[in-house]
C-alpha cells in the first residue's frame, strides 16, 4: 500500500467513525458539566475539555505518574504513542514527535518545545527534571509554532506544577526504595497564610540510583568513582517554592522558583569502530577499504545489521574484561538548574477583555560532562608527537563535549483574552525573550586505570587576550550565542453554527541572533586568544499559522481538519573558514491533519483517531565544513562538519487512542502510532561521501552538481533514530474494599519498532516489547505502590550515536546505548 493509499484509507475510516458516532449516542446537553471525570487541558493556552480540543493530545496527571512509578520523560514516552524520548547521554537527550527528530544531536534547540508553567526550556539539558512537583504533563502532537512559538516544530510538551491551596493546609511526604540502590524522598507543604487570599508552598526531594548495568572496570567501586559499580545512575536533589496571592477579587499573583542540582552518570553503552588513535582494534563488520597511507591496510569501515545488547570485542583485545567497560571518572552531567516565574493575572468584571495576564520567566543552567569514548579505557593511548615523534603515553582519553556549557534566558509575555460570547472568543499577545547560550567543548586525558582526575588546566580560562595553549587535548570550542526574540500571536475561535467552529491561530516572530567565537587565536600572536573575537549576526523573521475546522455531531463526537506550519529557527555556526557557512537557515514544515474525537456509552468508551501528512524541508543537518574559498578541504586528518541545510523529509502517519471502562473498576486502553518518515528525493549525506567509507557494495557515493564533495543519496531512506511504529496497551483497575480503603492495579505492554541509526539505513536497533506493572492501596491519607518496569528483564539497545570521519577519512564509530534492565521498588506516602 502506498503512503497516499494509506492516508486515503485512514481518512475514510475517520469519516466512517465520525458518522457512526451520530447514531451511537447523543448524550444530554448537561452531561459535560455533570461529568466530573472530564480531563481539562491547556494545550491551546486556554482551559478546555480534552475531547473538545481538535489536536492530538495526551495528558498524564500526578496521580497516574505516582501509581505507575513514572519518574522520567523516558517513562512517559513509553506510554504515549508517537512520542519518543531517548538519551544518548544526559547532556543530549533526543525527543521526537511523529517521526521528527533532531538530525544534529548537538543542536542548541530541539524539534520538540518543552514548557513548564509557561517557561520555555530551550536547552535539552534543562528538560528531564525528575523531582519537579507537577500536577499534569501534556504531550501535544503536530506543529505548535502558532501558539507556543519558536521550535515547537514537531509538537510541544506542557508541564504544569501544583499551585498552593488558598483554603486549606496540604502536606505530603513519600519515600521510595528499589533495586540497584534506588532511594528517593519527597515532601511538600502548602499553607494558606490568609484564608482565600494568600498561600505558599514548598516542595523538595532527592533521588539516588546506581544504574542497572554492571561496570567491568576494575576501579568501578573506588571511593571517588562516579559510577559506584554500575552505570547509568544519578544523585539529584531539588527544592521548589510557590506563592499564590489573590490581591483583589480580580487580581492574582503567582510565583514559582525551582532549583535542581544534578549529578548523573554516563549511560550504559559501548563503542565500536575503526582502528584509530583511541583503539588499535577494528570492531566493524562491513565495507572493507584500504587505508590512505602505507601499508594501506584493508579494514572494515562501517557496521551493518543489528547492534547486540552485549559489547562487541575485538579478538586481539586481551586486556579488556568481558562486559560493559566505562572509566569510573566519566560522568554524564553535573551542575545546577534554576527556573523562575512571576505571573500577574487580572480578570475584570466588564470591558473588552475577560482576562489580562503578564508573565516573567527565567531559566539558567551550568553543566559539565565527561564521556568515556574508548572501547577499552584500560589500554593507554600512545601518540608519537612531532617534531621528534617520540611516543607519549596519554593514558585514557575523555570526550568533554558540552562541558562548561551554560544557558540563561529571560522572557516576558503579555496576553489579552477577549470577552467573547457563545459564538466567538479568542486572545492575542506579545512575547519578548532574551537568551545567552554558551556551547563549550573539550577533550582531556588522565593516566589509565587510576582515579587521578584530568588536569583542570586543560579547561583554561576563556577571554580576549588570555593564553591559548597548544595541547593535543584541551578546550576545542567556546561559542557564545545571544538571541533577542520578539513575537506577536493570536487565537480566534468562531462558531457560525452550534455544530461547527473554526479556529485561526498565528504568530509572527523576529529573531536577532549574534554569535561570538571566543576560542579564536589572535592573528598576530597565536599564543593568546583573539583580542577582538570574531562576531557574527543574522535576523530571521517568519509567520507560523494554523487553521482548524471542527464539526460536532454531538457534544461528545466531532471530526476536525487542520493545516499548520512549523518553524525551527536557523542559527549561527561561528567562525567557519567559509563565510557562507557561518549561518544556517530555518527548518520548516507544513502538516495537514484530519481526525475525530469520540466518547460513547456515557463516557465509558473513548476513541480518538488522526491521520496526517507532514512536508518537512530545509533540514538542519551535517555538512562538510568548507575551506575559505568554498571548496572541500583535505580529509586526511579529519572530515570537518558544521550545520547546514540539505534535503527534506516526507511523513505520512496515522494514530489512534482507545479507552474503555469495561466496568466501574476496570479500564482497558490502547494507543498506537504509525509514522512513515522518509527522506525526499534530492536528499544527500555529505559526510558519508566525504569520508570515503563506502566500498561501492554496502553503499555507493556519487558526484552531484552543486555538491562540494561526493555524496551518498539517502532518498527514500527511513529517518534515523525514529521508529515507524510504536504502541502501548494495558489496563487499570481501581476498587474499594472497605471504608476508606482502595486498591489499584496497573499493567501495560509497550512496543517500539526497528530504528536505523544512520542515514544510510545500514545499522539498526531492533524492535522491542516491554512489560510494566504496578499495584498498591490507599487507606485514609496513606498510600503504598509496588511497581516494576521491564518485567522480563529484557536486555536491549535503545538508541545509538553514529560518527563518521571525526577521526579522519575512512573512520567511523558507533556508540550503542542500552535501555534500563528490570527495575522495581515500593513507594509509600502520606498526605493530608
Amino acid at each position: 500500500m502506498t503512503s497516499r493509499q494509506l492516508l486515503v484509507s485512514s481518512l475514510s475510516l475517520l469519516a466512517v467513525c465520525a458518522a457512526t458516532s451520530v447514531h451511537a449516542q447523543t448524550p444530554p446537553a448537561t452531561a459535560e458539566a455533570a461529568d466530573g471525570n472530564d480531563i481539562i487541558v491547556t494545550a491551546r493556552l486556554t482551559r478546555e475539555r480534552l475531547q473538545d480540543v481538535p489536536i492530538s493530545v495526551t495528558s498524564v496527571n500526578a496521580e497516574e505518574l505516582s501509581k505507575q512509578g513514572i519518574n522520567s520523560f523516558r517513562d512517559i514516552a513509553s506510554k504515549v504513542a508517537g512520542f519518543s524520548f531517548e538519551t544518548l547521554q544526559p547532556l543530549i537527550p533526543q525527543s521526537s514527535i511523529r517521526g521528527q527528530v533532531n538530525l544534529r544531536t548537538d543542536s542548541p534547540v530541539t524539534n520538540v518545545a518543552y514548557y513548564l508553567d509557561g517557561i520555555y526550556l530551550q536547552r535539552a539539558y534543562l528538560v528531564d527534571q525528575k523531582l519537579i512537583d507537577v500536577s499534569r504533563i501534556e504531550v501535544i502532537k503536530g506543529p505548535q509554532s502558532a501558539l507556543y512559538g519558536r521550535n515547537s516544530f514537531a509538537g510541544a510538551i506542557n508541564m504544569t506544577t501544583r499551585e498552593p491551596s488558598l483554603d486549606a493546609i496540604e502536606a505530603s511526604v513519600s519515600g521510595t526504595v528499589g533495586n540497584y540502590d534506588r532511594y528517593e524522598a519527597r515532601g511538600r507543604i502548602s499553607v494558606p497564610l490568609m484564608a482565600g487570599r494568600l498561600a505558599v508552598s514548598v516542595a523538595g526531594g532527592f533521588t539516588k540510583f546506581d544504574g542497572s548495568w554492571a561496570n567491568a572496570h576494575p576501579l568501578a567501586n573506588s571511593d571517588t568513582a562516579s559510577t559506584k559499580g554500575r552505570i547509568g545512575g544519578y544523585d539529584n536533589w531539588a527544592v521548589q517554592g510557590q506563592v499564590k496571592w489573590k490581591l483583589t477579587d480580580t487580581l492574582t499573583f503567582t510565583g514559582l522558583w525551582i532549583h535542581t542540582q544534578r549529578d548523573e552518570e554516563t549511560l550504559a553503552g559501548y563503542s565500536v569502530g575503526t582502528s584509530t588513535l583511541l583503539s588499535p582494534f577494528n570492531t566493524l563488520n562491513a565495507s572493507p577499504r584500504p587505508g590512505l597511507t602505507p601499508p594501506f591496510t584493508v579494514q572494515n569501515r562501517l557496521f551493518v545489521g543489528e547492534f547486540p545488547a552485549t559489547p562487541i570485542v575485538a579478538a586481539g583485545d586481551t586486556t579488556r574484561p568481558a562486559g560493559l567497560l566505562t572509566d569510573p571518572r566519566a560522568f554524564g552531567v553535573r551542575g545546577p538548574t534554576d527556573l523562575a516565574s512571576a505571573k500577574l493575572e487580572w480578570a475584570p468584571d466588564s470591558g473588552p477583555f475577560s482576562a489580562v495576564a503578564y508573565q516573567f520567566g527565567y531559566s539558567r543552567a551550568k553543566v559539565f560532562g565527561r564521556g568515556s569514548p574508548q572501547p577499552n579505557p584500560l589500554s593507554p593511548v600512545i601518540v608519537a608527537l612531532p617534531p621528534a615523534f617520540i611516543p607519549v603515553n596519554f593514558g585514557t582519553i575523555f570526550d568533554e563535549s558540552g562541558t562548561d556549557s551554560s544557558f540563561k534566558g529571560f522572557s516576558h509575555d503579555l496576553k489579552f483574552t477577549l470577552a467573547g460570547n457563545d459564538w466567538w472568543n479568542g486572545f492575542f499577545g506579545v512575547n519578548y525573550s532574551r537568551t545567552r547560550d554558551i556551547a563549550s567543548n573539550a577533550t582531556s586525558f588522565a593516566p589509565a586505570n587510576t582515579m587521578i582526575e584530568p588536569n583542570p588546566a586543560l579547561l583554561f580560562p576563556v577571554g580576549p587576550g588570555l593564553p591559548f595553549p597548544s595541547n593535543l587535548f584541551q578546550r576545542t570550542g567556546y561559542l557564545q550565542r545571544d538571541e533577542n526574540i520578539l513575537s506577536g500571536y493570536f487565537f480566534l475561535k468562531v462558531r457560525p453554527a452550534d455544530d461547527f467552529e473554526a479556529t485561526f491561530e498565528g504568530r509572527y516572530t523576529n529573531e536577532d541572533q549574534k554569535a561570538l567565537d571566543l576560542l579564536t587565536r589572535e592573528p598576530t600572536n597565536a599564543a593568546v586568544q583573539a583580542l577582538l573575537p570574531p562576531r557574527f549576526a543574522q535576523t530571521i523573521s517568519y509567520f507560523t499559522p494554523r487553521v482548524t475546522l471542527t464539526y460536532k455531531f454531538s457534544s461528545n463526537n466531532n471530526i476536525y481538519a487542520s493545516v499548520a506550519r512549523g518553524v525551527k529557527a536557523g542559527g549561527l555556526n561561528g567562525n567557519t573558514p567559509f563565510a557562507g557557512q557561518r549561518a544556517y537557515g530555518s527548518e520548516k514544515n507544513w502538516t495537514y491533519e484530519i481526525g475525530t474525537k469520540n466518547s460513547f456509552m456515557d463516557g465509558a468508551l473513548t476513541l480518538n483517531l488522526a491521520a496526517f501528512h507532514t512536508d518537512w524541508s530545509n533540514l538542519q543537518t551535517s555538512v562538510v565544513r568548507l575551506a575559505a574559498n568554498g571548496t572541500a578541504p583535505s580529509f586526511f586528518a579529519i572530515v570537518p562538519s558544521t550545520v547546514g541545510n540539505i534535503g527534506g523529509v516526507s511523513i505520512w502517519g496515522v494514530e489512534g487512542d482507545l479507552s474503555w471502562r469495561v466496568a466501574e473498576p476496570l479500564r482497558l486502553f490502547a494507543s498506537a502510532s504509525y509514522n512513515r518518515s522518509r527522506y525526499k528525493d534530492g536528499s544527500f549525506s555529505q559526510r558519508f561521501g566525504a569520508s570515503g567509507n563506502c566500498d561501492g557494495t554496502v553503499c555507493a557515493t556519487q558526484t552531484v552538481a552543486g555538491q562540494p564533495t561526493a555524496v551518498l543519496s539517502v532518498s527514500g531512506n527511513q529517518l534515523e533514530r525514529v521508529p515507524d511504529f510504536n504502541a502501548v496497551g494495558g489496563f487499570s483497575l481501581d476498587t474499594s474494599v472497605g471504608d476508606g480503603v482502595g486498591l489499584f492495579l496497573r499493567g501495560d505492554v509497550t512496543y517500539k519498532s526497528k530504528q536505523y541509526m544512520d542515514e544510510a539505513n545500514l545499522s539498526f536497533v531492533p524492535g522491542r516489547t516491554l512489560f510494566n506493572a504496578s499495584a498498591g492501596f490507599t487507606a485514609g491519607g496513606f498510600d503504598v505502590t509496588f511497581w516494576m518496569k521491564n518485567i522480563g528483564d529484557k536486555k536491549y539497545v535503545s538508541t545509538a550515536l553514529f560518527l563518521i570521519g571525526t577521526n579522519g577519512a575512512l573512520s567511523a564509530s558507533y556508540v550503542p546505548v542500552l535501555g534500563e534492565r528490570r527495575t522495581f521498588g515500593v513507594t509509600g506516602g502520606f498526605k493530608f
